[in-house]
């Protein structure tokens, strides 16, 4: 058989729904759709679950030795494996705002690479001070702002984030004041953001303290945030999620799909054979009468599945969606596989038998 004729006999098929293709599309959207959908709500739940953790401060550690800490030791931390951010933070005496004349603010110096770690709206054009959310909203601040204190006039370089999520007291209503690290400046404590730290990883907070300015004082190790735990392993989670297993449902579930769809058309596909229509040909036809329903499945699963996995994470949609796309591609080869299997069990002598049953 040529194949234009394969071709052509396939399209009327799909055209008279001798193939069924809109109930073909509709079982495959709901069970390969179904069990992409579900994976991908599993995967978006950990990330969410790693995002909340990350968020809160959870994956910041500190190390606190008072007026011994070393902050450009403690800002090269930085540059360490696996190590986000790092900076150092000290007490200084607070500032008084010209508009606030009778409540003094808290104010800590804070090493220049303190700023990374904070969640914060920057205005790199006009360097100044960090001021917190929650003291913006007191004294009506925006970003490059020039406000008047009794220490003198101060711009407002950023405005950051601290919110009371169970994360150590202190920056919630503060200024900090970013100052040039020098071998004669110490600072009260070191902090550094490891979102995939390792056992050593801690232990690198150590580099950061002056052992001779520590006084016999032993340096405490602490985080930032106790209240979701001391890790989340998202990596764990990821491979040992339940919804895993339905990597390896796909395959059969879609060859199911297949076989079944193929095998009730058995009396046309003997009667084929009987005209000696070669099995090789009708493997391609039922191939192509495949692809015309497979095809739109695929994209509204798709879409779909991108739909769920960037409603929640928007950064990270493209990974989370590869997730479901695994699941309904390994279902659209397992139809195809599906089918032609029942195309391969099939034989010309059962044309009878077949007729019989139907």
């Amino acid at each position: 058989m040529r194949l234009s004729s394969i071709f052509s006999e396939a399209t009327r098929n799909v055209k008279t729904g001798t193939t069924r293709p809109m109930l073909l599309l509709i079982i495959f959207v709901i069970v390969a759709g179904g069990l992409a959908v579900f994976d991908v709500k599993a995967v978006n739940e950990i990330l969410m679950g790693y995002r909340l953790f990350a968020n809160s401060g959870s994956t910041i550690t500190i190390i606190t030795a008072a007026s011994s800490i070393d902050g450009e030791a403690c800002d090269q931390l930085s540059s360490a494996p696996r190590i986000r951010a790092a900076g150092a933070v000290s007490e200084a005496a607070p500032i008084t705002f010209s508009s606030l004349p009778s409540s003094p603010v808290p104010t800590k110096e804070v090493s220049l690479g303190f700023k990374d770690l904070l969640a914060s709206k920057m205005n790199t054009i006009i360097p100044g001070v960090y001021v917190s959310q929650e003291l913006s909203d007191t004294l009506a601040l925006a970003l490059g702002d020039r406000v008047n204190t009794t220490q003198g006039q101060l711009d407002v370089e950023a405005v950051y984030q601290y919110p009371e999520d169970g994360r150590i007291p202190g920056l919630g209503y503060a200024v900090l004041v970013p100052v040039i690290s020098n071998d004669n400046r110490r600072f009260d404590s070191c902090w550094i953001d490891s979102r995939n730290p390792a056992d050593d990883t801690s232990s690198l907070l150590w580099t950061a303290v002056d052992i001779d300015k520590t006084n016999g004082e032993n340096p405490q190790i602490s985080q930032l945030n106790t209240t979701l735990g001391a890790t989340y392993n998202g990596t764990a989670l990821l491979e040992n999620r339940p919804s895993l297993i339905l990597v390896w449902v796909a395959g059969p579930a879609g060859a199911i799909i297949g076989y079944i769809s193929t095998k009730l058309r058995r009396l046309e596909f003997a009667s084929a054979m009987h005209s000696r229509v070669p099995k090789i040909g009708l493997l391609v036809q039922i191939f192509f009468e495949s692809l015309y329903w497979l095809i739109p499945s695929l994209v509204i699963t798709s879409v779909g599945s991108f739909y769920i996995a960037q409603s929640q994470l928007v950064v990270d949609a493209p990974v989370v969606w590869m997730v479901g796309l695994r699941i309904l591609l390994l279902s659209a080869l397992g139809v195809c596989i599906g089918c032609l299997g029942a195309i391969g069990t099939m034989r010309e002598k059962y044309l009878f038998r077949y007729f019989r049953e139907r």
